[in-house]
């Protein structure tokens, strides 16, 4: 792997770091916030942002290790490298979200269709992966080697995946179970 490409990791996620770090004062439980009669949305909303943030930057740094191993699943041909597409669209969608100015919810067309078309790859591409690289363990020697580390990477990405959208799926239901209590 190139030099240039562990630059822009370590530059996306201290950017990304930096982000969640900016990100966190903005949970703060100050009097201002909550004088303000959409605290408890806003507060959701802050912990929503925090936690796809914090999803970003976890992406972001698992890739690194499997990056280095790449090498030693060349044996596996280029399946492994699919797996790193869901953690790609995580960093395009970062990106993009800052392009945005880190809205706290946000609710544009294209943070739905990343989260979405991620979560299907990092679902699918892992899971074929993993079964793929059992069958091609039995099958060659050669692969045998290696079948074990993709399919360690197949499962870090799946559940990195999972995780991630578990979070957030979390935070956006406590806002919805905020809002319900809010109007009665």
């Amino acid at each position: 792997m190139s030099k240039r490409v562990l630059i822009a990791l370590s530059v996306l996620a201290l950017a990304q770091a930096a982000a969640l770090i900016w990100l966190a004062t903005r949970m703060g439980d100050t009097p201002v916030m909550q004088a303000d009669p959409m605290y408890p949305i806003s507060l959701w909303e802050a912990r929503a942002a925090f936690g796809r943030g914090a999803g970003h930057l976890v992406g972001t740094l698992l890739i690194v290790p499997w990056l280095l191993a790449l090498p030693s699943l060349a044996p596996l041909g280029k399946l492994p490298r699919l797996l790193f597409i869901a953690p790609a669209i995580s960093a395009a969608s970062w990106i993009a979200w800052v392009a945005q100015g880190l809205p706290a919810h946000d609710r544009s067309f294209a943070y739905r269709i990343c989260g979405a078309v991620g979560l299907m790859a990092g679902t699918i591409i892992p899971l074929v992966a993993i079964v793929m690289f059992r069958i091609e363990a039995a099958r060659s020697p050669e692969k045998r080697a290696a079948a074990p580390l993709g399919i360690g990477f197949a499962a870090t990405v799946l559940l990195w995946a999972w995780a991630f959208a578990v979070v957030q799926a979390e935070l956006v239901l406590g806002m919805v179970d905020t809002i319900r209590s809010l109007k009665q």
